[in-house]
């Protein structure tokens, strides 16, 4: 049953976290108050933990793609024109919704008086905008794939993944991720979590040995995961106590 006697400083977390998120992402209302805080501090640390992997498959992913469609489409900026970045203005290379966001990225720079450079505009571009451009729609038209291939995209993945078919499910994988930890869903529970977190070490690597190799030193997802709840419990203990 719920704790009816709380810490004051369990009862101010209870309160400041939302009663409401606390039990619908991390227990119910039947579990004891300190369980709940002990899984919102575990997803807290995974979320962190995840970070150094899933911002290298984000910047690796939107500039080796940029570099590889402007060898394939080079682009000369007209002086004093700024509406044009570069390929990415190109008429007929992107579809869909795709363009309202380069205008949408372009509008946000310009709100802050930045140029429109092509490296901001890259980078102003959201995960899912890079993601959507291995949709079926790119071959289709054959205006980035498979030709993007050619300029040493994904250039170590295993052969059986270089293709938009096969990347296209795994970087959705990779931004429905993202979305959830960089936004502090709970992701706590899923059971392939160590899994997606492999998959993302595996990505970089397939763009940059050199970045996976990295993020590996700085990596500490594994023992985050593999310690569990425990090292939480002590802290909610303590919080306990301390109130």
């Amino acid at each position: 049953m719920t704790d009816r006697k709380q810490a004051p400083c369990l009862e101010a977390l209870w309160t400041v976290l939302s009663r409401e998120r606390l039990e619908g992402g991390y227990g119910g209302i039947e579990m004891p108050r300190p369980d709940v805080l002990t899984r919102y501090l575990w997803n807290m640390a995974l979320c962190e933990a995840l970070y150094p992997s899933l911002q290298a498959v984000e910047v690796a992913l939107r500039n080796t793609l940029f570099s590889a469609a402007e060898a394939v489409y080079p682009f000369t900026r007209t002086p004093g024109h700024d509406q044009i970045a570069c390929w990415l203005d190109i008429p007929g290379i992107l579809l869909g919704d795709e363009p309202k966001r380069v205008a949408a990225a372009k509008s946000r720079l310009r709100d802050v008086n930045l140029p429109l450079e092509p490296g901001r505009v890259v980078a102003e571009l959201t995960l899912g905008f890079w993601t959507a451009l291995f949709d079926v729609r790119y071959e289709n038209t054959r205006v980035l794939w498979p030709r993007l291939f050619g300029q040493k995209i994904f250039a170590y993945a295993p052969k059986s993944k270089r293709s938009r078919k096969a990347l296209s499910p795994l970087l959705n994988r990779m931004r429905l991720l993202r979305n959830r930890a960089f936004h502090h869903e709970p992701i706590w529970h899923w059971k392939d979590l160590r899994d997606q977190h492999a998959l993302a070490l595996d990505l970089t690597g397939w763009m940059s040995p050199a970045l996976r190799e990295t993020v590996e030193a700085l990596d500490r997802f594994d023992a985050v995961h593999s310690n569990g709840l425990e090292p939480f419990r002590e802290v909610v203990t303590r919080l306990s106590h301390d109130g």
